[in-house]
């Protein structure tokens, strides 16, 4: 039986995976939640605390790196 591939262009990120990969690596404490706020060429979240919210930007792999131009 052959498996089938399929290649993918886009995907989206969990806002779970992203807390605990991403944003442990900033000084934002307490996190409430961290959703998909607007889908596009890059993708955007809204990051909630308990006082505070924050944008955070997740870029295309390889977009506008040195070698693109």
């Amino acid at each position: 039986m052959s498996q089938l591939l399929i290649h993918v262009i886009h995907s989206i990120p969990d806002g779970v995976a992203l807390i605990d990969t991403v944003l442990r690596h900033y000084p934002i404490r307490n996190i409430r939640c961290c959703k998909l706020y607007k889908r596009g060429l890059n993708d955007t979240y809204l990051v909630e605390t308990e006082q505070e919210r924050y944008i955070l930007r997740v870029y295309r792999r390889g977009w506008r790196n040195k070698h693109s131009y």
